[in-house]
């Protein structure tokens, strides 16, 4: 991407334009890697989540250790909103938070949770995709909603997210009387991976652990922020 591409994330409206966005989203989504390059032994995983008050976004990012999902590191990154809600173009409205806290970790993930869509997606480029190919790291997204396409035959907890008549993710449901969490590759990882690693850190909730943890601190740190905003 062009240093102009990139400097997108930085305007504010009303120089904000749809049309560019589209233009950049494009061209992310040519650069997404499908395949797997996690490491064979998975040792850490992050989740990134965002929260908006008082004109602000705040993020979260944290990181868990693989094995035991107990919490390695958090961190927080605070920005001012420049972008309207868009539907479908979400990456430019939160992904400036979510580089500010992953900027600040020490720890380095093999791999990021994101709460957002990747390749399902009706531009096959999600908030996750555009954060992994950005920052070149490997992510999964996993939303709470589906965006595209149609669910198809179920086997056992899983069924495939069909779109255009190519599978673009998964329908997983977590548990007995849970709604299900729609996953997709982001970056740098096989669908087959991504549903082993979302299965992994399951710890009894909805949503997996890591993104469990990370809504919960952005939420934190929002009301942080405004209790301080307000004294």
């Amino acid at each position: 991407m062009s240093a102009d591409d990139e400097r997108l994330v930085e305007m504010a409206p009303p120089d904000f334009s749809v049309k560019k966005a589209r233009e950049i989203q494009l061209k992310v989504s040519k650069r997404i890697v499908m395949e797997d390059r996690l490491p064979p032994d998975v040792k850490m995983v992050a989740g990134i989540d965002a929260s908006y008050g008082w004109g602000s976004a705040v993020a979260s990012a944290v990181v868990l250790d693989y094995d035991t999902l107990e919490v390695i590191e958090v961190k927080y990154g605070r920005v001012k909103e420049r972008f309207p809600y868009v539907p479908t173009l979400l990456m430019f409205r939160e992904a400036p938070a979510l580089f500010k806290a992953m900027s600040k970790l020490r720890s380095k993930p093999d791999v990021y949770l994101i709460d957002a869509h990747g390749l399902a997606h009706p531009y096959r480029c999600g908030l996750a995709s555009y954060v992994g190919v950005i920052k070149n790291v490997p992510t999964i997204g996993v939303a709470k909603r589906l965006l595209c396409g149609k669910v198809g035959g179920r086997t056992g907890d899983l069924a495939p997210i069909i779109d255009g008549g190519e599978t673009v993710g998964a329908e997983l449901t977590t548990g007995p009387g849970r709604r299900p969490v729609y996953i997709s590759i982001g970056n740098m990882v096989s669908l087959g991976r991504a549903i082993e690693v979302v299965r992994h850190c399951m710890e009894g909730h909805r949503m997996p652990e890591p993104l469990r943890v990370a809504h919960e601190e952005a939420t934190r740190e929002k009301l942080r922020m405004i209790r301080g905003l307000k004294t």
